[in-house]
């Protein structure tokens, strides 16, 4: 029988490009209980570069969105040693190739959506990119999905916040791209599939005081219809089998954590315990290990204070504070590593 074993986390940190802070990636090895700084860096003597949005480990290998270096990274995932920069403008063109932004993986290939309206994919084996679909305008969140025996790719088309974002959806196996809108989804940023639908993270709409409203999660039919909010007030989301994690803050500033049961489609609110030396001041990546059931939170520091020391705090699935390691500045995504073995 094979074992799975959770090896540790990879924390990408954005840095802060307005402070010429470059972005960093931090280790957690679970088996030493240390965080480790900058390891890209020291592994490889350069940096990684301005405001990395993504990351995924995929087969045996770390692949990371450098946005501003309008590059996809490849790395060993087993020293953090590059392997491969992918020139996305070289090979796309411009402004097709602009702006890596999420990624993710499927059957040997890995996507990326770009601030340019394209998503490209990559052929792992190769470690060049192979094809383009066009989108709608500044994609973020992507996803893989199957309809019967086909693969769609859905896209979070956020249009950056302008209030006419999309979803576009490719057919994988032909390559035909259609594009859906709904009045209520304004700024979709992240998407999860599950049990037959989509679940969008909206940013919502700038209001009179130029602070955002309508913010939340948005249930939809992967055609686009029937479309409902399903969480208020989300900022923040992470998703594992069929239950959504979030974050949600008001206006008026009431804040706290829930978890949506996609299956049952109720809600019920989540605390986290014991992490009073550790605090979140204001959350940031989140990530569930479905392996272990362990949940990481990272905490950014406030908008104005980009140099306060940023962490990410380990706890149990029920929110029970374990440890707090440190991270760079801004964690952006966390991911996991395993290690598989035989028993």
């Amino acid at each position: 029988m094979q074992i799975m074993v959770t090896k540790g986390a990879i924390v990408l940190n954005s840095g802060d490009v307005y402070n010429i802070i470059d972005g960093s990636i931090t280790y957690i090895d679970f088996t030493t209980e240390q965080a480790q700084q900058n390891v890209f860096k020291y592994a490889n003597s350069m940096s990684l570069g301005g405001s990395p949005d993504d990351v995924i480990v995929y087969d045996d290998k770390i692949y990371v969105a450098g946005s501003d270096e309008n590059a996809v990274f490849v790395l060993n995932a087993k020293n953090f040693k590059l392997i491969q920069t992918i020139s996305t403008t070289e090979q796309m063109g411009e402004p097709e190739g602009n702006c890596p932004k999420r990624l993710c993986a499927y059957d040997g290939k890995v996507y990326f959506s770009t601030r340019g309206g394209y998503v490209g994919v990559i052929d792992t084996q190769t470690l060049s990119i192979v094809n383009k679909y066009q989108v709608g305008p500044s994609p973020e969140g992507i996803a893989v999905g199957m309809t019967g025996e086909t693969p769609f790719l859905y896209v979070a088309n956020s249009d950056e916040g302008l209030g006419q974002g999309s979803i576009s959806v490719v057919n994988l196996l032909s390559g035909s791209a259609s594009e859906w809108t709904n009045d209520r989804i304004a700024y979709p940023m992240d998407l999860f599939l599950a049990n037959d639908g989509m679940y969008v993270l909206d940013g919502g709409v700038l209001d009179g005081n130029m602070e955002m409203e309508d913010t939340g999660i948005y249930r939809a039919a992967l055609d686009g219809s029937n479309v409902t909010k399903v969480a208020k007030d989300a900022r923040v989301m992470s998703a594992v089998g069929y239950n959504i994690l979030y974050y949600h803050k008001s206006k008026d500033g009431d804040s706290g954590y829930s978890v949506l049961d996609t299956g049952g489609g109720h809600t019920s609110d989540f605390s986290f315990q014991g992490d009073a030396s550790s605090p979140i001041a204001q959350p940031g990546a989140m990530a569930i290990d479905p392996n272990t059931g362990y949940i990481l939170l990272a905490s950014s520091p406030e908008e104005d204070d980009v140099y306060s020391p940023c962490h990410v705090n380990l706890y149990t699935r029920d929110g029970q504070f374990v440890k707090s390691y440190p991270a760079g500045v801004c964690p952006k995504r966390i991911v996991f590593l395993y290690r598989s073995y035989d028993d």
